[in-house]
């Protein structure tokens, strides 16, 4: 979720950059398609076994849930769910108090990352634990596994032989082989 397309493009036709134009765009969609059956069995079988996110999503949460045990939490106001969360944190020149303010309501804290990611921070954690409500609830929906797994339940049918495509009637190109790598 942090790369951008192309760079995810290229990692998946890493092998297919030399081939001649039909052949990657034989090989483009190939790859693609695997990409598309493998994911979407991954996250089928996770569903399946009763998993709410994914992995990634998991590990954030639990490193998150880990930091919790160093914070101190205050609450404000009941009806917005505002709350004062303050963190020991040890650093070079000893141990620090810092505290930021988190306001459940609306899915934000001072530091941002609660914000950002859509996905509570060590922070919100925190003030869930002292409200008794299940942070899983301030998890955006698309983490979810069930909505990931609609981007995977698209279906390619496979090609039909170059025999059976009509004949080309329009212009033919040649390309210079002086410009060839």
């Amino acid at each position: 979720m942090t790369t951008n397309l192309a760079k995810c493009m290229n990692s998946i036709l890493k092998g297919a950059r030399a081939l001649s134009i039909a052949a990657l765009v034989n090989e483009t969609f190939n790859k693609i398609n695997d990409s598309f059956v493998t994911n979407g069995i991954k996250i089928m079988n996770m569903v399946k076994a009763g998993h709410r996110f994914s992995e990634d999503v998991y590990v954030m949460m639990q490193e998150n849930q880990h930091i919790v045990t160093s914070h101190y939490v205050r609450m404000y106001v009941r009806e917005t769910g505002e709350f004062e969360v303050q963190e020991i944190a040890n650093t070079r020149l000893g141990r620090r108090v810092m505290a930021c303010t988190v306001k459940l309501n609306e899915w934000s804290c001072d530091y941002g990352q609660f914000q950002t990611l859509r996905l509570p921070c060590s922070h919100a954690i925190a003030a869930c634990a002292f409200s008794n409500l299940s942070y899983d609830e301030f998890v955006d929906p698309v983490y979810k596994l069930e909505n990931i797994f609609k981007v995977y339940q698209h279906h390619f049918h496979s090609l039909e032989s170059e025999d059976t495509w009509p004949q080309y009637l329009g212009p033919h190109f040649m390309s210079d082989p002086s410009k060839r790598r």
